[in-house]
């Protein structure tokens, strides 16, 4: 089963993924599956790589997919991760309690346990 610690270090790589891939476009992978390159202010020279491994792009999946069940999710994920902002700013922002915030976010790491655990599962039989 994973850990919370794998479940809050997947969530913060994609968080700095998804940050990127919004402010500039260089989220997705256009040659190579594993890696992509991001380019400095003038799109000339090559900085460092990003790695965008499959395990960011199921997260991504997983919580594109709480956009139509369950929003309040999806906001908090967007606002903690991708934002970095801490949990009284979000409180405020979705207009809940702190409480409330540290319960979606505690949601959405079970959601991403559950669904990791599953791919294991399914994995291990083949």
């Amino acid at each position: 089963m994973m850990e919370d610690e794998m479940a809050e270090e997947l969530l913060r790589k994609w968080g700095e993924w998804s940050a990127r891939r919004e402010s500039s476009g260089l989220g997705y992978p256009k040659r190579c599956v594993t890696f992509k390159l991001e380019s400095s202010g003038n799109g000339d020279t090559p900085q460092h790589f990003l790695p965008v491994d499959s395990d960011i792009l199921r997260v991504d999946r997983i919580i594109a997919s709480f956009k139509s069940t369950y929003p309040e999710l999806l906001e908090v994920a967007s606002l903690a991760y991708i934002t970095g902002l801490p949990a009284r700013s979000i409180a405020r922002v979705a207009r809940c309690s702190v409480r409330t915030v540290y319960n979606r976010l505690e949601m959405l790491r079970n959601a991403l346990k559950r669904h990791f655990s599953l791919w294991k599962t399914a994995n291990d039989w083949q």
